[in-house]
């Protein structure tokens, strides 16, 4: 009929079914996705299916079980194989290979678990893959690494994390900004929250020892587009004597210059040109 199935409502009506059915004494409900892609498939449009689907169950358990034994496996392996294969969604294959390569492997390798160790392993490896692949894109974060110039033509380093931070990201988040230092020891820091939309405690304690060490060194490090609550649960961690944070690009030059080294270097991050500073923007 050209209608998808939607696998969730049928999960909460089997769900319901169980939960109700338990009240009563009744039989655990359970539901096979092969027949419901066989009424799919068979075009079917009413919920009116399962009665009449129920109807010649029953029949057939009263009357034709001694004839079933006459019906090869094979053919009912075959009824089922091309009722499933219609599930099978074969044109996503390529759009991920071309959109992302790591959902593409991750498909691949889900499928072949799934048919070598069974269903539920598959599902459970499926899963552990993908959240390994989330850890790893919250723990190694693209970092934008760059020295621009402000207004007056004074360099700055402009730091700035493309995705949250969190306590797993932190330690690479304090390696760039070290690392960005060194290769620019006497420039202000300048780093942009504007994609940071939640911390931790972890990232605010981070941060407050970078603050502490580049305090050590004459030399502020600055935050910029702090997120209203991302700036409610730094006050409460950071010592803001010690740190500038500003809303916007243009509230910068409301604030003046950053000293640093005893010289005028003022903060503005308006300018469009930078320079890369480091191997952290191709992470």
């Amino acid at each position: 009929s050209g209608v998808i199935v939607d696998a969730t409502q049928e999960m909460m009506t089997l769900g319901l079914c169980n939960i109700f059915g338990s009240f009563m004494q009744a039989m655990p409900s359970c539901g096979a996705f092969t027949r419901s892609a066989v009424a799919n498939s068979s075009g079917v449009r009413t919920p009116l299916q399962g009665i009449y689907s129920g109807t010649v169950i029953l029949l057939a358990l009263s009357f034709l079980t001694p004839y079933f034994y006459y019906i090869p496996r094979s053919t009912l392996a075959a009824v089922l194989i091309s009722a499933i294969i219609t599930m099978i969604d074969y044109e996503i294959l390529p759009k991920l290979w071309r959109c992302n390569k790591f959902d593409f492997f991750l498909t691949i390798t889900t499928f072949l678990v799934g048919v070598l160790y069974g269903v539920e392993v598959g599902i459970i490896a499926g899963g552990v893959f993908n959240l390994l692949i989330l850890l790893k894109v919250w723990a190694r974060p693209q970092i934008t690494t760059e020295i621009r110039l402000d207004d007056q033509g004074n360099d700055y380093i402009y730091i700035k994390p493309e995705i949250g931070l969190y306590y797993a990201a932190t330690d690479y988040l304090t390696t760039a900004i070290i690392e960005a230092h060194n290769n620019a020891s006497n420039l202000p820091i300048a780093l942009d929250c504007s994609n940071i939309i939640r911390v931790d405690y972890s990232a605010c304690d981070t941060i407050n020892n970078l603050v502490k060490t580049y305090n050590k060194k004459c030399q502020k490090l600055s935050l910029l587009n702090v997120n209203p609550k991302v700036f409610k649960v730094l006050k409460n961690t950071i010592d803001f004597d010690n740190i500038r944070i500003y809303q916007s690009f243009d509230n910068i030059s409301e604030y003046g210059s950053h000293k640093t080294h005893d010289s005028d270097t003022p903060l503005i991050d308006k300018s469009a040109t930078a320079r890369k500073l480091s191997y952290y923007d191709n992470v």
